[in-house]
């Protein structure tokens, strides 16, 4: 399983409630794309790994912040 490269963390507006929302920056390393994903998805669910958002028959591993 590949692991992404943890790129840093923003904060967006969410468009339907205006509150802050952060966001984790990781790039996918087959396709070298840039996706975010929401900390407390990952902290929520518990997981370490998702579906590539570029191929979904592909797992990647999500690095965290060092």
């Amino acid at each position: 399983m590949e692991k992404t490269i943890y790129v840093g963390e923003i904060v967006c507006v969410d468009p339907e409630t205006g509150g802050n929302v952060d966001v984790e920056l990781h790039k996918d390393p087959t396709s070298g794309a840039i996706f975010g994903i929401e900390p407390g998805f990952i902290e929520t669910l518990k997981i370490s790994s998702i579906r590539s958002p570029y191929n979904v028959d592909v797992f990647i591993e999500l690095s965290r912040e060092d």
